[in-house]
């Protein structure tokens, strides 16, 4: 049998090695089932990668442990042998049933540390007896065979590993290089050949070299040299394939040299190249978005979904009198005005809560206390999940738009020389009165004026003397009305005048008071 033991490792593989094993088992005890097999599933299950019935190689199988005398053998440090009676003792075990199995023999396979990797068992139909003898060489064959199976898992294991980090460097874009620099020897992971574009070929330093643009072919080559004679001991260098374009072909070589594990005096430079063409795109993108930002004519402030504020541009700072780092984290409302109501803002954001956007002016405060108006508009920004991430607010001070805009309204209805309102917008006044005045039956009263001899004045002193008279009538007629009536220039030397709520007699003596005022001297002192 030692023999036996000693031909286990010559075999070519691990499935010579576990038939062997079986048959030297079944030559052994003649079980009905013999297995070897490995703990999956967080050691929940068992997965055969031996099986035979009665000696025959057999189809591989899995099972649950739970319930099994295979669970109690794997918690056992010795060999578990069980001579009759075992559907008995495990009533739920239906494999048991199934086979008709009434004896068992197990040991548990592991690790060099100890741990459980896996079990070989024996199967039985019949009653048996197992002697001490009998065990010990069971446990022993247990040992080489928890060898083999802790070999080859560490093996899988390292397999998964490296396509794991194949995987990773695929995903990444990004190829390994090490540089024995004693022995001159280059070697990179497969993903290299990908990076150059030089499929099915084993990429070596001159063929990277030669995919280089030629000046940082020799950038490189000088770093190289700088590393072989000890000038420096790490690098970090961008360098361009010779067909680069915006998204391939940008690579980030960095690496450092240390001593080998193998050899002491050995030196080696491990190195990653990373084609970042991409990112060096974001970046540059993200670059130019940030210029656009600090220098927009807007001010543009952003906050998070908690609406605290967390980035807001030089256009911004400049609007407001704040600087950046005393509003970092504080809430809008640091601006607000005090002239808009709770209704205002809660209208404004169940808008912007519903089409995701709200546009409109408002009036904010600055930090020296002046209020100001603003054209405003409002976004949410959300995530792939359509969860609310940023807010972006981007306004502009239209006090000058405001201020011309409410000069041209002014203009439209008055006219310029006296501010008085002009003829077209008397006349709305006046239809818009005698409308509202047929339902009530309350009188009103129309007054037209003109002054005498306005031509001779002007042939005699000018006309800038002629407007002065016109500016001055325009006074006196103000001063002797109430707030209630309308004055208007409604020619060139005409005025005329509506009188709210007046009888026809006191509409008289109005006219009178008037004519009055307008009897008295003209004097200018210029």
């Amino acid at each position: 049998m030692t023999l036996s033991f000693s031909t286990f490792y010559n075999l070519p593989s691990s499935e010579a090695r576990y038939e062997l094993a079986l048959n030297l088992i079944y030559e052994k005890f003649q079980p009905a089932h013999c297995l070897i097999g490995k703990f999956i599933d967080s050691d929940t299950r068992v997965k055969t990668v031996a099986y035979s019935v009665n000696g025959e190689k057999s189809n591989y199988i899995i099972y649950d442990l739970e319930g099994t005398p295979c669970k109690d053998a794997k918690d056992s440090q010795s060999v578990c042998s069980i001579s009759c009676n075992l559907q008995q003792m495990y009533a739920e075990d239906e494999i048991l049933k199934i086979f008709d199995i009434d004896g068992y023999l197990g040991v548990t396979l592991r690790a060099l540390d100890h741990k459980p990797i896996g079990i070989m068992v024996c199967l039985f139909d019949e009653k048996i007896e197992i002697s001490s003898d009998d065990k010990h060489w069971f446990r022993e064959l247990s040992l080489l065979v928890g060898a083999e199976l802790n070999h080859n898992l560490e093996l899988a294991s390292q397999e998964i590993l490296v396509k794991q980090l194949a995987k990773g460097e695929r995903i990444a874009r990004l190829s390994s290089w090490s540089w024995n620099i004693s022995r001159n020897i280059h070697s990179f992971s497969q993903e290299m050949q990908t990076l150059v574009n030089l499929p099915d070929q084993t990429v070596d330093f001159e063929m990277f070299c030669d995919s280089l643009k030629d000046k940082d072919q020799k950038s490189l080559r000088v770093l190289m040299q700088k590393l072989r004679h000890g000038q420096i001991n790490h690098i970090d260098i961008h360098v361009s394939h010779r067909d680069r374009s915006q998204f391939k072909g940008l690579f980030r070589v960095i690496g450092h040299v240390e001593r080998s594990d193998e050899q002491e005096d050995e030196r080696v430079f491990c190195a990653s190249v990373q084609d970042i063409s991409y990112i060096y795109a974001l970046n540059k993108q993200l670059e130019l978005t940030n210029v656009v930002f600090e220098h927009a004519t807007e001010a543009i402030m952003i906050t998070d979904h908690k609406n605290r504020i967390v980035m807001v541009n030089r256009a911004f700072e400049r609007l407001t009198g704040y600087s950046d780092t005393e509003l970092l984290g504080r809430n809008p409302s640091v601006l607000s005005s005090g002239k808009h109501s709770p209704e205002f803002y809660q209208k404004m954001w169940d808008i912007l809560s519903k089409e995701g956007t709200w546009k409109g002016e408002i009036y904010n405060r600055r930090k020296n206390g002046q209020i100001f108006p603003e054209e405003l508009t409002l976004n949410i920004v959300r995530d792939e999940d359509d969860e609310i991430v940023n807010y972006v607010a981007i306004f502009r001070d239209i006090t000058v738009w405001k201020r011309n805009e409410a000069q041209l309204t002014f203009y439209a209805n008055h006219e310029p020389l006296t501010a008085l309102i002009n003829r077209r917008c008397f006349m709305d006044i006046l239809e818009s009165k005698i409308s509202q005045n047929r339902s009530t039956l309350q009188p009103c009263s129309l007054l037209f004026i003109g002054l005498d001899h306005f031509k001779e004045v002007n042939d005699i002193y000018g006309p800038e003397i002629g407007d002065k008279v016109l500016i001055s009538v325009a006074r006196r007629l103000k001063n002797g009305l109430r707030r209630a009536d309308t004055i208007s220039r409604y020619g060139g030397d005409e005025f005329a005048i509506l009188l709210d709520a007046m009888d026809e007699q006191s509409a008289y003596d109005i006219a009178f008071k008037l004519n009055e005022k307008l009897k008295q001297p003209y004097v200018f002192n210029d």
